[in-house]
């Protein structure tokens, strides 16, 4: 007894000594749980932690077997129970390899150790030893740098992955593929550029669960354990997409100051490139913007009080002499480039606004972030002025006279705390500047990253998952319910011009002659605004058929006519990869050749373009993301 009422003091004391830890907090649950389902093959449990987070640093899951061994754990951040208060038990399970009872407990973590939530949940879980049967693997096609993949065998079809990886031991690097069904067989969409000499291929089935009040059941499916041979398959690129700063090094912007530097540093990087990346659409666009920086900074000098043509004149010069010399050095580039001129102000700047200046982009670059007036914006704000002040949490922009057109805003991240008189902005992530970019009206602001979750894309690509929620945190798309986008669903003519409208920040217009849009229409000032800019028009000449669903040909046309018309694209090349080029409408095929010179166009296993089917909400999101990083 006295060893027993030793015991219990001990650990009383440790409670007690724990941070922030009240006798009320340790005698009652520091959280609880609950069952939740997940969509498709996840399952998650909900947890609900206390009011008081003072001693709370982390949240940690873990998996026992029958004899309360710890088999598997995962720690998880307080920041990612903000919007998502959720452990998903779908990659702890997935690593189990031996059939039996498990139990899952979860528990706050804190400075002084671990306290578990008294509720559990028990599982029952079997793996089956059967591995993968495949009957036969092929290279079936190509367009560019996409490889066609048809596998066959005895599996579950639906819920098959094509994981690649490298043949060398350990190294853990893959990427996996989902598939497109069709009668007996599989189809996969490969992306290569050479980079890895090696690689292996092997599938693996994702599992299906069944959850009940106090236990949940899954089935695993192991891996097949040899590398499936394809003949013909090219080495694949697994570490991260073609543009990124691996391939386009920031680091050497620091060092431009001049049309040297500048030169050395574009032609640096281009050279750093393989012979397949230079043919990368995508990556020749990434050129253009890693370009278009270098310009700014090649033109940059000291912030001016006062903004006269006669100051500025020289910069506008020197802008389109180095953007004359980079246009001849590079051929490749898809696009002209913009002027753009920088402007470096320490601290807050009060900055007068005179007519008559040149029509270039003006940067001022502040230390917090920077506002860029276009053309359009320094005649609109001409004998007025512009402030620029650093926050606490970000940049205030005030302007004495309303800008013709939204600013375009860069922000750094400053501090994620909230302040009563900034508003939140959620830009496109500039891997260059590690700046948030977009448009917004003069206001104070603070940078945030939204987290914008839909269950019901965690199984579509990487690219469809990356594109919606990038896209729905800057609000340009969004959900059919709480937590689904519904990525198969159809898309409308009425809804296209919605979220083209959106990307582009356009103003609502008054559309002319459509006898099928009338003012209280949702989509009135949207279809206004996409046929004021020649992206859009009607079916005829009276109708613009606003609820009919969007095609692949109308949906590549318009995306083509916004790289031409806001981006400055070039006049594209040749639809002869593909084998339906001959039944292009003859109206469309301008704007989709330049859609395939600019790598738009997500490739089909069948190599067509398929200009009569119908776009998907998850096909459209993969299209204006890829017009963002054009």
């Amino acid at each position: 007894m006295r060893r027993i009422a030793k015991a219990i003091l001990s650990l009383c004391l440790v409670l007690a000594l724990l941070p922030g830890v009240s006798a009320r907090a340790a005698g009652a649950a520091p959280l609880s749980i609950r069952y939740q389902p997940g969509v498709g093959s996840t399952l998650e449990v909900a947890v609900t932690l206390p009011d008081d987070l003072s001693w709370i640093t982390g949240v940690r899951c873990s998996v026992f077997d029958a004899q309360g061994r710890l088999a598997q754990a995962e720690d998880y951040d307080l920041a990612a129970f903000t919007d998502r208060p959720e452990v998903s038990l779908s990659y702890l399970l997935s690593l189990l390899e031996v059939s039996g009872r498990y139990t899952v407990r979860v528990g706050c973590l804190t400075d002084g150790g671990e306290l578990f939530c008294p509720q559990t949940l028990s599982l029952a879980l079997t793996v089956d030893p059967n591995p993968v049967q495949v009957a036969s693997a092929a290279l079936t096609g190509s367009v560019a740098n996409f490889q066609f993949v048809t596998l066959k065998g005895a599996f579950d079809k639906a819920s098959a992955y094509l994981y690649v990886g490298t043949d060398e031991p350990g190294t853990g690097v893959f990427r996996s593929f989902y598939p497109t069904v069709q009668s007996d067989a599989l189809h996969y969409q490969i992306y290569a550029d050479g980079s890895l000499p090696v690689y292996r291929v092997t599938l693996r089935r994702t599992y299906g669960l069944t959850i009940g009040e106090t236990a949940a059941s899954l089935t695993i499916t192991a891996p097949q354990k040899t590398p499936i041979v394809i003949t013909g398959v090219k080495p694949i690129h697994l570490y991260a997409p073609a543009w990124d700063n691996a391939v386009l090094p920031a680091p050497a912007l620091e060092s431009i100051t001049d049309k040297a530097s500048l030169l050395a540093a574009l032609h640096s990087a281009w050279d750093g490139l393989s012979a397949a990346q230079k043919q990368d659409p995508r990556l020749r666009a990434r050129l253009a913007q890693y370009a278009e920086e270098g310009l700014a900074r090649a033109c940059a000098a000291p912030g001016l009080p006062v903004l006269t043509k006669n100051a500025l004149e020289p910069l506008a010069a020197k802008a389109l002499e180095l953007r004359a010399a980079v246009m001849d050095a590079f051929p490749a580039l898809p696009r002209a480039l913009r002027e753009c001129v920088t402007l470096t102000y320490t601290g807050a700047a009060a900055v007068r606004v005179e007519a008559g200046l040149p029509a270039i982009d003006l940067r001022l670059d502040t230390n917090n972030g920077a506002v860029t007036l276009t053309p359009k914006n320094l005649t609109s704000l001409a004998g007025g002025s512009l402030t620029l002040t650093p926050t606490a949490v970000g940049l205030s922009v005030q302007t004495s006279k309303e800008p013709a057109e939204p600013l375009v805003l860069a922000l750094a991240t400053v501090e994620q705390t909230a302040a009563a008189d900034a508003r939140d902005f959620a830009g496109w992530d500039n891997p260059l500047t590690g700046r948030a970019e977009g448009r917004t009206a003069p206001g104070s602001y603070r940078r945030v990253s939204p987290w914008v979750n839909f269950s019901d894309i965690d199984a579509k690509p990487d690219e469809i998952q990356t594109a919606v929620r990038a896209l729905a945190a800057c609000g340009i798309v969004t959900g059919t319910s709480p937590g689904r986008f519904s990525p198969d669903a159809g898309l409308t003519r009425a809804q296209a011009a919605a979220l083209f409208a959106r990307l582009l920040d356009l103003p609502d217009a008054v559309p002319q002659g459509f006898a099928d849009v009338e003012p209280g229409d949702w989509f009135y000032g949207a279809v206004g605004a996409m046929q004021s800019r020649g992206l859009m028009s009607g079916t005829s000449q009276t109708a613009f058929s606003p609820d009919a669903p969007l095609r692949r040909d109308q949906l590549l046309a318009i995306a083509a006519r916004v790289l031409r018309e806001e981006k400055g694209y070039f006049a594209a090349g040749s639809l002869g990869a593909y084998v339906d080029a001959a039944t292009v409408p003859a109206w469309a095929k301008e704007d989709l050749s330049l859609a395939a010179s600019a790598g738009l166009i997500v490739p089909r296993s069948d190599n067509k373009l398929a200009c009569d089917a119908l776009v998907t909400r998850g096909e459209a999101a993969v299209v204006l993301y890829r017009i963002v990083n054009s």
